[in-house]
């Protein structure tokens, strides 16, 4: 297998072989044999000869991200998937499989600030999926719809800390999560005796956009038993349960 991808680097650097659906069968060929690396080089031969190519980019960036265990530290495989999906979506903005694909990786990144940047990918995913239409708006939506439900379980179910002192004006605080997490006696007293919910009800505007989304991936897919389970979730959560069944 590594000398029929050397022969085809060999090819492609000759300009013998077409640049087409050819190269990426024999990628997949070596894939199904596990040869990664194999895979990897011939694309990256594709993309040495024609940069633009953002179809042998994503493919690329999907190996490299194969390659790198999520919610680790960066790695060079991490930094080359997202070189990749950068470039997939440069030459074809209109494409919402690579925003989406940029946008799940950096969905379970550690680094808040990388995470931050999901929505706004995701959005972009969604306004290009509309625009083409098809069923990729429907997968979009529903992975659209997982990233809001994601944001939401970050800050829902908070709960807000009384003052130690009944007489005291200081203002109710939100659990002090450092302490939290080294100091027993400290959880103790926050459960029996300073615990109350936050009454704002945090999240609600992220369980909103989900449901709005499983909606949209309904509409395009009425039998995904997935998009349906979430939102009957979702409209649970939201003490709507009515409308979930």
């Amino acid at each position: 297998m590594l000398r029929s991808a050397a022969l085809l680097l060999l090819a492609l650097a000759a300009g013998a072989v077409p640049l087409s659906a050819q190269t990426f069968a024999q990628a997949d060929s070596l894939l199904a044999l596990q040869d990664t690396s194999g895979a990897i080089a011939v694309l990256e031969a594709m993309i040495k000869h024609h940069m633009k190519n953002a179809e042998a980019h994503y493919r690329a960036g999907v190996l490299y991200m194969s390659r790198h265990e999520m919610g680790t530290a960066l790695s060079p495989n991490r930094r080359k998937a997202e070189e990749h999906f950068r470039y997939a979506t440069r030459f074809e903005s209109d494409s919402a499989k690579y925003w989406l694909a940029l946008a799940e990786l950096f969905r379970t990144e550690e680094v808040i600030t990388t995470r931050a940047q999901v929505p706004h990918l995701v959005g972009r995913a969604l306004e290009e999926a509309r625009k083409h239409g098809g069923d990729p708006l429907g997968k979009v939506a529903y992975r659209a719809a997982r990233v809001e439900w994601d944001r939401y379980e970050q800050v829902a179910h908070q709960y807000l800390l009384t003052p130690l002192d009944a007489g005291s004006n200081t203002d109710v605080r939100r659990l002090d999560l450092d302490v939290f997490m080294q100091d027993w006696d400290y959880v103790r007293d926050f459960f029996q005796q300073r615990a109350r919910p936050d009454p704002g009800q945090p999240g609600l505007e992220n369980l909103g956009k989900a449901a709005a989304a499983l909606r949209t991936a309904l509409q395009r897919n009425p039998q995904s038993v997935d998009a349906a389970g979430l939102l009957a979730v979702t409209l649970g959560e939201a003490d709507r349960w009515t409308d979930a069944y």
